[in-house]
């Protein structure tokens, strides 16, 4: 079954032709499907294995190569992934149709590959065992989470005629981050990581810079956002989802004060707009960038109150116990 899916996700093409769904095929909107789309149901079901139960998702890898924690499934679907990422870098920014599936699509598959690798991690270590397998699914996981972070700190230097291009590249490379596991998404925001990995920390304020950077757009007078403010607003929707990621480790100090800044910035953009008038159009405040069907106004004072919400919750499930 699992070389099954595999199969149709490598041969079969999620989109032969050009989405009729324009603006709506980005991924913070949800992602695109073309009639049929074996290779993203094979996807979804690889998805559903892995993530049903720990018990399930180990049979998927004794019954893939009969041995237990092997890590022949794992590195079988990191080439599958680098096959469909390689497939999406030869069709060009923006094109989903043609060789490979859609963007979402291989996060989903990426999402698999992370929940694989955690769940063989962690079942050697709540065992007190350690083995070359486990040294190798760590070592694989590292490499797949490193590779958006050199995309993104190959662009901190990028000059400013290319903007566009630089924020679509980092926005995919954030939202290829927030497929891994929350521990590791959260040694993004850690102060000790930082100190040890100096990349983690200027990819980080690269993210972040871009991000606050651009609602400066809001003083730009239209109501038509041109393809740079349609991509800021997809980055937009990618930092929340990193963020939303780290959340059931609770924020550090660090992620904090940037969604701090993050406000700060959206608030000052929110009152230029403002002081135009209830009628005044905005090319950063409508249905395309910052809106209801896409990322709301607000959305980061939501991850301050989910975080409020998680830290009780933790504290009432830690009193319960100790009664």
């Amino acid at each position: 079954i699992v070389q099954a899916m595999a199969i149709s996700l490598s041969t079969i093409p999620e989109l032969a032709a050009n989405s009729t769904l324009d603006s709506t095929q980005y991924d913070i909107r949800g992602a695109m499907r073309g009639p049929g789309g074996e290779d993203h149901v094979g996807c979804i079901a690889l998805f559903r294995l892995a993530h049903e139960s720990t018990e399930l998702c180990n049979l998927m890898t004794i019954t893939y190569d009969g041995e237990e924690a092997s890590p022949k499934l794992l590195l079988d679907l990191c080439a599958l992934h680098e096959q469909l990422k390689q497939d999406e870098l030869a069709r060009g920014p923006e094109v989903d149709y043609g060789r490979g599936v859609t963007p979402k699509t291989r996060r989903i598959l990426l999402q698999t590959i992370s929940r694989i690798g955690v769940v063989a991690i962690e079942g050697t270590t709540s065992s007190g065992t350690t083995s070359g397998h486990t040294e190798v699914v760590s070592a694989k996981l590292q490499e797949l989470f490193q590779a958006p972070l050199q995309i993104i700190l190959q662009t901190s230097g990028t000059c400013i005629g290319d903007k566009t291009d630089t924020i679509f590249r980092v926005c995919e490379a954030v939202f290829d981050l927030s497929s891994f596991s929350p521990r590791l998404v959260s040694s993004l925001f850690s102060s000790r990581e930082h100190q040890d990995n100096p990349d983690y920390r200027k990819a980080v304020e690269t993210i972040v810079e871009l991000v606050v950077s651009g609602y400066q757009l809001a003083s730009v007078p239209g109501d038509t956002p041109d393809n740079t403010c349609i991509q800021w607003g997809r980055l937009r929707g990618a930092l929340f989802s990193l963020f939303r990621v780290c959340m059931s480790l609770c924020l550090s100090p660090l992620a904090l004060e940037a969604v701090a800044a993050l406000n700060q910035a959206e608030c000052a953009a929110i009152t230029t707009q403002c002081k135009r008038g209830p009628d005044s159009p905005s090319i950063m405040f409508n249905g395309d960038v910052i809106g209801e069907e896409t990322l709301p106004a607000g959305a980061f004072v939501e991850i301050i109150h989910e975080s409020i919400a998680n830290i009780i919750k933790k504290r009432d499930q830690s009193a319960l116990s100790d009664q």
